[in-house]
């Protein structure tokens, strides 16, 4: 770790447990406000909170809503968008070739929406409202 990464989690540090829980507040309302649509949302579990450094939500669209995202202005991310054996490393070392069905469909399908602390609830709206936008027509 450098000096400046060392800087930055110093200042950052002190607000985790708040930051962590405007991340939860903010995840909670994306589930709810999605629980409709045809998305597959973050799993929630009792016996522990989740930090929601990413919140990623699956769906066969991903692509289309990544660019209809992206024409209003709402940053998307894909996270694994290979699965590990599909890539060249992998066929180049003369692995063996797997069909694995649940991580190509997560890896055609996931897509990470804006989640950190700093984001205001107006941000969080607006979000909601254009993922919301999208599927109206694909229903």
């Amino acid at each position: 770790m450098d000096e400046l990464q060392a800087a930055v989690l110093r200042v950052k540090l002190p607000t985790l447990d708040q930051d962590n829980a405007r991340r939860r507040q903010v995840a909670a309302e994306y589930s709810n406000q999605f629980r409709d649509l045809p998305v597959k949302t973050p799993p929630c579990f009792v016996d522990r909170e989740n930090v929601y450094h990413q919140y990623v939500i699956e769906t066969p669209h991903r692509n289309d809503l990544r660019q209809f995202l992206a024409a209003r202005g709402v940053g998307t991310g894909m996270y694994y968008p290979m699965p590990l054996h599909q890539h060249e490393a992998w066929i180049s070392r003369g692995l063996p070739r797997y069909s694995l069905p649940e991580s190509e469909r997560y890896a055609s399908q996931n897509i990470a929406l804006p989640m950190f602390a700093e984001l205001t609830d107006d941000e969080v709206d607006y979000v909601i409202h254009a993922v919301r936008d999208y599927f109206p027509a694909r229903d």
